[in-house]
């Protein structure tokens, strides 16, 4: 805004450099399935398990989404966005789940929504689970379109860790943008169901996001899972590791604190692979970034692209890392060591020039999880004259 010039003399103008780049939600959780009542194939943002029931008609024995909704709830989650598919027939179909970007239904009514961060496909019913390949393949993909993560059910065969070690490999192929989580839960000593731990996960990474950030891991003793009363298997801390290594994150009962999730990695650990992206926190910083920097940058279109821009999109995405440095979110203990931005003549050149295009790189050191202790003890000796 202009400086009202009203006698001869200096004036000040404070003009910013730059857009700040806002950080975009973390934890938006989309549910993908069949409710009772509802708009079908339009997605509902709610944000408490009240405006579900409201919505949605609550809790039902024909919809396994309900109770991943409620359990989303219990555990910390806040923004969830319902998606109520149209059956084809009586029971809802894989065809229904996916559904088509032409028509804007399934999954693909999600087109509609500016963002989410996680998708959860609950079971059809509580006798069978979404196909592998005809629905949670083409939801993988979909989520790495979106910039998403697909947070996904162990079958509810997997009944003992012999069926989740058999199985594992073949269930899903490896990629950063997907986790799995095995066993399922039992939530009340009435229920003959037993119960995907998809939307209790969501909430609990929720949770985490609110208390330490999107980069802070959503396992160990802070990720306790609330409204479960016990897991259908037992795991030791062998089968931990062993199923760890497949890329299984695994829930488990700690002494006094009950049920929750240790185990925080992507598929891309599947087979005990070396990856930048193999743990879940690693990955959905850097997720995180990507979005919020292309979001905050949509003011560079149609600008000059000259040193002129590179400056001011150089002073943009510092500010934004710097930030997160600020935060606790990267390693390293100076800022040269936990990031560097670059948009220059180094990074576009007279080709990208003559095409429109400016190219800008963005490195981080992220904090990685500490699943590893180990103590050295060692005991001090008597003098043997003593």
């Amino acid at each position: 805004m202009p400086v009202p010039v009203r006698y001869p003399g200096v004036y000040v103008e404070e003009v910013p450099p730059y857009e700040p780049i806002a950080g975009v939600a973390t934890s938006v959780t989309a549910f993908v399935g069949d409710t009772i009542i509802g708009p079908v194939n339009d997605p509902a943002h709610i944000h408490s398990f009240r405006e579900f029931e409201r919505t949605f008609g609550g809790l039902s024995p024909s919809s396994p989404l309900s109770y991943a909704v409620q359990q989303f709830y219990l555990n910390g989650g806040a923004d969830a966005l319902i998606v109520r598919v149209q059956k084809a027939g009586d029971i809802v179909t894989d065809g229904d789940i996916v559904g088509s970007r032409e028509s804007g239904t399934g999954i693909y009514a999600l087109d509609k929504i500016n963002l989410f961060n996680l998708l959860c496909i609950p079971p059809l019913d509580f006798d069978r689970d979404p196909n592998p390949r005809s629905t949670l393949d083409p939801a993988l993909e979909y989520c790495k379109e979106r910039n998403a993560i697909l947070i996904v059910d162990a079958p509810a065969f997997w009944l003992t860790k012999a069926d989740a070690e058999t199985n594992m490999t073949a269930f899903m192929p490896r990629d950063s943008n997907a986790a799995v989580y095995f066993p399922r839960l039992r939530i009340d000593e009435d229920s003959i169901h037993i119960f995907a731990p998809c939307g209790a996960v969501c909430g609990v990474i929720a949770r985490t996001d609110i208390e330490g950030g999107v980069w802070k891991s959503p396992s160990g003793i802070s990720a306790t899972l609330t409204g479960v009363r016990e897991l259908t298997c037992q795991l030791n801390d062998s089968d931990l590791g062993e199923l760890s290594r497949l890329g299984l994150n695994c829930l488990r009962a700690l002494p006094m604190a009950g049920p929750a999730i240790w185990g925080a990695r992507t598929l891309e650990s599947a087979g005990g692979q070396i990856s930048e992206w193999k743990y879940l926190s690693v990955r959905r910083l850097a997720l995180f970034i990507e979005e919020s920097v292309c979001r905050g940058l949509k003011w560079v279109t149609f600008e000059p692209n000259d040193e002129s821009l590179w400056i001011k999109i150089r002073l943009t995405v510092n500010a934004f890392m710097l930030g997160l440095f600020r935060s606790g979110a990267l390693e390293g203990v100076t800022t040269s060591e936990a990031y560097f931005v670059q948009c220059g003549a180094e990074t576009t050149t007279q080709a990208d020039l003559d095409s429109g295009v400016v190219n800008i790189l963005v490195g981080f050191a992220p904090l990685r999880a500490a699943e590893f202790i180990v103590f050295t003890i060692r005991q001090k000796a008597r003098n043997a004259g003593s």
